[in-house]
């Protein structure tokens, strides 16, 4: 049975988390303190994170960046009561792999945690340099060269969303089979995780992020790279 820590120091929420879990046929293990929640999951080997953002001791962000730079692997979802843009992006950016604004439903925390799971136990795929319109890729080492030289570090998502771009430059990709492939989120869903990414791309690539011209929106379809 997949493992899941849970990070939650509500204690009506985190019982009702926990018993969520438990009738989904996980194993859960709870925790309501951040420091306490970073020390089990160094220890326990979590298949998966889910955690509230503001937490005792060491709030979710700090926890997650901390696990991240030892070299944590694990798929983290981040549940929060912040609805702000700044705030989700910046789970992302710590190395969260996906958001629950509160309130949520079990029923969609449920599917959200199954789908990182099956993205974690896909196979990556072997990639080497991928070049267009003077842009180089380099996928295993999540870095961009631009046309001017510059060179800068991708996140993980942002690499396979730029490298799906690269591969059909000038198409659409659509929105749908990036949430697929990359999160394993089969059907359609109202999460804005990809929208966020490309948003972290274009203040990275491209001149103007306000204006872009090589990241373009297919409005209500996906993304493009403009010509290659």
């Amino acid at each position: 049975m997949p493992f899941v820590l849970l990070v939650e120091d509500d204690p009506a929420l985190g019982a009702g988390l926990e018993e969520c879990f438990r009738r989904e046929h996980f194993d859960v293990h709870l925790e309501r303190d951040g420091a306490e929640g970073l020390a089990a999951a160094r220890d326990r080997a979590p298949d998966c994170i889910v955690l509230d953002v503001m937490l005792p001791g060491m709030n979710g962000f700090d926890l997650v960046r901390t696990f991240r730079a030892a070299g944590g692997a694990a798929p983290v979802l981040f549940l929060t009561a912040r609805a702000e843009e700044a705030d989700r992006v910046l789970g992302l950016e710590m190395g969260g792999d996906d958001y629950l604004v509160k309130p949520f439903s079990n029923r969609e925390l449920i599917a959200r945690v199954r789908a990182l799971l099956r993205r974690a136990r896909r196979p990556e795929e072997p990639a080497g340099q991928i070049a267009c319109a003077g842009f180089v890729l380099e996928p295993e080492a999540g870095v961009l060269t631009l046309p001017c030289g510059r060179v800068v570090e991708l996140a993980r998502y942002e690499t396979e969303i730029l490298r799906r771009l690269f591969a059909t430059p000038g198409k659409v990709v659509p929105r749908s089979r990036l949430l697929d492939e990359i999160w394993g989120w089969g059907g359609e869903t109202t999460t804005r995780v990809v929208d966020f990414h490309v948003g972290n791309l274009r203040r990275k690539v491209e001149p103007d992020p306000a204006r872009p011209t090589h990241i373009l929106t297919a409005h209500g379809r996906g993304y493009r790279w403009a010509g290659g």
